[in-house]
C-alpha cells in the first residue's frame, strides 16, 4: 500500500485582517461626533462608493481639530503594528508613512458598493457610531478577489469562502490589505452609521545628512 506522509502546509496568498480595540473609545467617540457633524455642515460631500450617504473630502490627516489629529496618530501606530506583524524585518527607517482619510455617514438605506483601494498598501475603517445590528443591516463584508477560487469549493473550509461578513461596533478599528474588495450593506436603522476610513502606504525618502531619524519610526504622515 502506498501512502503519502504530510510534510508541509503553506498558506499561499493569505490576506490578513486585523482588528484593533481602542481603550476609552466612548470618550473619544463623544468628541468625534460633534467634530464630524461640523465637517458635514461645511462640506457638500463626495460621491464615491457611497450610495445616498455622506462622504467627506480625503484630507483627514490634514484636518486641524485636535480629536482628528489624535485619531490619525493612533491610525499610524496601528499601521506600523500590522506592518511589523506581516513583515517582522521591515525597515521603517528612511521611509515616510503616506495616508489619506475620510468620514462616511450612512443614514437609513445608505450603503457602499463593492470596491477596493488601488495604489495603497493598507486600508482601515474605524467605527464611531453603529446602530444596533439587526440582520444584515450595515454589515461590512469582504469579497474574495481571486478569480474562480470558489467555483468548486470545500464546505467548511475558510480558504474556499467567497464572502466574510463582519459586524462592526463602535470603537473597533479594522485594518486590511487595500486590494481586498469590500462593501457595506444598507443601513436599515433610523440612526446614522458613522465610520472613519483611511488608506496608508510607505514610501522611501531621502534624508539630509544632518537629520537624524528615530530608528524603526516612519518619518511623517502626510
Amino acid at each position: 500500500m502506498v501512502a503519502f506522509t504530510l510534510s508541509q502546509v503553506e498558506p499561499l496568498f493569505a490576506s490578513p485582517s486585523f482588528r484593533f480595540a481602542l481603550p476609552g473609545a466612548e470618550e473619544l467617540n463623544a468628541r468625534l461626533l460633534p467634530a464630524i457633524q461640523a465637517r458635514r455642515a461645511s462640506q457638500p460631500g463626495l460621491a464615491r462608493s457611497n450610495q445616498h450617504g455622506w462622504h467627506s473630502d480625503y484630507q483627514l490627516f490634514h484636518w486641524e481639530e485636535p480629536v482628528f489629529r489624535e485619531l490619525c496618530q493612533a491610525f499610524a501606530q496601528a499601521v506600523m503594528a500590522a506592518t511589523k506583524h506581516v513583515a517582522p524585518n521591515y525597515e521603517f527607517r528612511g521611509r515616510s508613512l503616506q495616508a489619506e482619510g475620510w468620514v462616511n455617514i450612512n443614514g437609513q438605506h445608505a450603503y457602499n458598493t463593492p470596491h477596493d483601494h488601488a495604489g495603497w498598501a493598507w486600508s482601515g475603517s474605524y467605527y464611531v457610531q453603529v446602530p444596533e445590528a439587526q440582520g444584515r443591516s450595515g454589515l461590512f463584508e469582504f469579497l474574495d478577489c481571486r478569480t474562480n477560487a470558489n467555483v468548486v469549493g470545500i464546505e467548511g473550509a475558510a480558504c474556499f469562502t467567497a464572502k466574510v461578513p463582519v459586524t462592526p461596533r463602535a470603537g473597533l478599528l479594522m485594518l486590511f490589505p487595500a486590494y481586498l474588495q469590500h462593501w457595506v450593506y444598507p443601513n436599515e436603522q433610523p440612526a446614522e452609521r458613522i465610520s472613519i476610513a483611511f488608506n496608508a502606504r510607505f514610501a522611501p525618502v531621502t534624508l539630509p545628512q544632518t537629520t537624524a531619524q528615530p530608528e524603526n519610526s516612519p518619518q511623517a504622515v502626510s
